[in-house]
């Protein structure tokens, strides 16, 4: 009799074990979203997250200009891939992180084979000449380089650098103006 009682009661543990085992399926997460799970898991935040780089790779640019009225223009325009600008914002419960990268802009001028300048243009070398910008330089890319090409004669050559703040419309336009006696000027065109 009290081997048949200790058979039954292993026999009655062991079918509770499995009635354990068998009711643990996830039945009390059918009805929640996967948003309300991953919230209770707390891995939600490692899941709604996206962030991208813009450009996604290195871009170069490089122009090599001969002007009639004896000046040569070399820029070359970069990708900075260690240097950007965060945009971050929320949409549909993601957090978005957009990372623009800076643009490195490097300018040689000459005249009749003479060199005139060699630098890189930086935001440092914008808020000396326009201090009244920090606060815009500090949130903006350089977006572009370009030759003036309607404003240049024999005794200056002018180029245009635009900086603009990402995911906005708010830019601004420099005009560099070089001499050909080695002086440069940088004027703000309000646009």
């Amino acid at each position: 009799m009290l081997d048949k009682m200790k058979k039954s009661v292993t026999l009655l543990i062991f079918a509770l074990i499995i009635s354990f085992f068998l009711s643990c399926d996830g039945r009390n997460r059918i009805h929640k979203s996967p948003e309300t799970i991953l919230t209770e898991s707390k891995l939600l935040d490692s899941f709604s997250e996206e962030i991208k780089y813009y450009p996604e790779e290195l871009q170069k640019i490089k122009t090599d200009t001969i002007l009639s009225n004896g000046f040569r223009l070399k820029i070359n325009l970069t990708t900075d891939m260690t240097n950007s600008v965060l945009n971050e914002f929320k949409s549909a419960n993601k957090n978005n992180k957009h990372y623009y990268r800076h643009n490195i802009a490097l300018v040689t001028i000459y005249h009749n084979e003479k060199l005139l300048f060699s630098e890189k243009i930086t935001k440092k070398l914008i808020t000396n000449t326009d201090n009244k910008t920090n606060n815009f330089i500090e949130k903006s890319i350089l977006e572009s380089v370009w030759l003036d090409t309607n404003s240049n004669n024999k005794n200056f050559v002018k180029i245009n650098v635009l900086y603009s703040i990402p995911s906005t419309k708010d830019s601004k336009l420099y005009v560099f103006k070089f001499n050909k006696d080695k002086t440069y000027s940088i004027e703000h065109i309000p646009q």
